[in-house]
């Protein structure tokens, strides 16, 4: 058993040069001491606490008490090893003994009191939080570890911790707690923790690599937290691992929704950080995320790729819940898989030229998604020339495009997901390419502008498909609508337009609610027409040129109505409802088969 009652250590005065020092040793219970604790009390003064664990607390605790002591030599090598700072302003520096790989690490106190100590088994704790106010400052220099262990900081609001040097953990986890954390050297470790807290700063300068490199092994994770979440110069974030990509994230969790989390208001990304979460090998990319609830400005880059032997890309969240200024890159790519997806997600997003641009790159490398309270899409976005086949995805309850506002993708599905509005007079191109092209889809209603009715909308999906699963016109019709060059096109809803235009398409355009335009125009190809609402009228008539044929009904009753035209079916026609009745002002033609089905 240990000493009882505990030792008292009352070093006194030394001469000038001379030092006072404790060398505490293992002896035979060395590799079964759970936990040595230093407690500093200041001016040299302190007491140890050793416990050796285990279901006999009466014989496995001791304590020493000492003062007037300026060197302690710790060799327990125990299980933990903790250090409690005084009650006041204190300054540690940890640093190594000068030795390298000897596995010596050094504590230093601005209190003159100096403690060397073997690394300890498992964890090493900095205690400086206290109740009574005291603004410590932690310094980590360096840390001489042969074995992993976690090394945890644990401070309050007014503490400072600058990691001022290299700290590697061998695989062992870094958790810092601190007012103010300040990352300007490197840091190496399994998992990576630093929060500033609810009113804090964290800044980074330096290298934080969580990565993992060796066979089978996976990428780490890294979680930056405070309310000022800042990487700037050359900061180099690492989560890369050889069978699939670690974690990132940047002042908060997916979407801000990660309830064991305090979110930054405010996380900036300099032009020349990276943040890496790529599978170097094989298996999928990681996950990063970079969040602020105020405002994210991003201009750095990060990395996520699937594994070049097999692997889907990661993904990637760069957002602002108020905010978000987008100027960076981000490649989730994948050599052998699908690409991963790039979630921008703000309040407010004004495409201008500047993010359409971006969005034209990331296109390259990722599905991009952009959501927000209400998307403007101001110019262009023409990602026809991209690399790879990626989709591009708005949600927002608002969706806005002004005039020439085209949106465009090389083969990759193009989405809508929300209520679209058409400017005053803009005639708009949505198209997925017109070789292969992928589909697209709008689930909402798009309407023109309010009062005037003169806006065009042109779909095209190349061999994709067109599903639209709110209605047209709902409040303000449209000038036109086109469909152009789709495989197929679906309509869920009611569509009220001047003019409706359908050509190049290979297999059917459905209407399966009312249809209400001035004129239709089809083409002499061989697709099919299907009217299924209840109620369609064309005022001017129409020619169905199209050698598929006319789908009139759906069980119910229905009727095809023209008030100043009439009607030519040079196809088939298929008179699908109870009750079926087309009527015009001018000529009802049959130039094909009737079947009353």
């Amino acid at each position: 058993p240990l000493p009882s009652g505990g030792i008292e250590f009352a070093a006194g005065s030394s001469p000038e040069g001379a030092a006072d020092g404790l060398v505490l040793l293992g002896g035979s219970s060395a590799g079964s001491i759970d936990t040595v604790m230093h407690e500093f009390h200041g001016d040299g003064a302190g007491s140890i606490r050793v416990s050796l664990g285990g279901a006999e607390q009466d014989d496995s605790l001791a304590s020493v008490t000492y003062c007037g002591v300026e060197s302690i030599r710790d060799a327990t090598q125990a299980d933990h090893l903790v250090f409690q700072t005084a009650p006041d302003d204190e300054i540690l520096t940890l640093t190594d003994d000068g030795e390298a790989g000897n596995g010596v690490s050094t504590l230093l106190s601005s209190d003159g009191l100096q403690v060397a100590f073997d690394a300890p088994n498992e964890s090493l704790i900095l205690e400086t939080a206290d109740d009574q106010g005291g603004a410590d400052r932690v310094s980590l220099e360096s840390l001489d570890v042969q074995h992993p262990i976690d090394l945890v900081v644990h401070g309050d609001a007014l503490d400072t911790v600058t990691v001022s040097g290299s700290i590697d953990l061998d695989g062992g986890n870094l958790a810092i707690a601190g007012g103010t954390i300040r990352v300007e050297g490197t840091i190496a470790g399994g998992e990576v923790l630093l929060d500033a807290g609810p009113e804090g700063t964290l800044s980074v300068s330096g290298t934080i690599d969580a990565s993992g490199l060796g066979a089978g092994q996976t990428g780490g994770t890294v979680r930056l937290f405070g309310a000022r979440v800042e990487l700037v110069g050359a900061a180099r974030i690492d989560a890369r691992g050889m069978a699939g990509g670690g974690t990132v994230l940047v002042g908060g969790g997916f979407q801000g929704r990660d309830p064991s989390v305090s979110n930054a208001m405010t996380t900036y990304v300099g032009p020349e950080v990276v943040i890496l979460a790529d599978a170097v090998d094989s298996g999928d990319g990681g996950t990063v995320v970079v969040w602020a609830d105020g405002a994210t400005v991003f201009s750095g880059t990060i990395s996520a790729r699937g594994g070049p032997s097999g692997g889907r890309g990661g993904s990637a969240e760069v957002s602002g819940k108020q905010s978000l200024e987008f100027s960076g890159f981000v490649d989730l790519s994948a050599p052998s898989g699908q690409s991963g997806t790039l979630l921008l997600d703000p309040g407010t997003v004004d495409i201008d030229g500047a993010l359409a641009a971006t969005i034209v790159d990331e296109l390259s490398f990722a599905d991009v998604v952009i959501q927000a309270d209400v998307i403007n899409v101001l110019v262009p976005v023409d990602a026809s020339s991209a690399a790879d086949n990626n989709s591009l995805t708005l949600i927002a309850p608002i969706i806005t495009f002004r005039d020439g506002a085209d949106l465009v993708t090389h083969d990759g599905d193009l989405v809508l997901q929300g209520y679209v509005a058409l400017a005053d007079g803009a005639s708009v191109l949505l198209s997925t390419g017109e070789i292969a092209g992928g589909d697209i889809h709008v689930d909402g209603t798009i309407d023109g502008a309010h009062g005037t009715g003169n806006e065009d909308l042109s779909l095209l999906a190349g061999t994709g498909t067109v599903t639209v699963s709110g209605a047209i016109g709902d409040e303000v019709a449209l000038a036109s609508l086109t469909v152009l060059q789709s495989d197929d096109a679906t309509f869920a809803a009611a569509v009220s337009a001047g003019a409706i235009t359908l050509v190049g398409i290979t297999s059917q355009v459905t209407f399966q609610g009312n249809v209400t335009a001035a004129s239709l125009n089809t083409a002499a190809e061989g697709y099919s027409v299907a009217f299924l609402g209840p109620s369609n009228t064309i005022a001017n008539g129409a020619t169905f040129s199209n050698a598929g044929g006319v789908t009139v009904g759906d069980l119910g009753d229905t009727t095809l109505t023209s008030s100043a035209g009439g009607f030519r079916f040079d196809g088939p026609v298929i008179l699908a409802g109870h009750a079926v009745a087309i009527t015009a002002a001018g000529d009802v033609q049959f130039h094909g088969s009737v079947d009353l089905n």
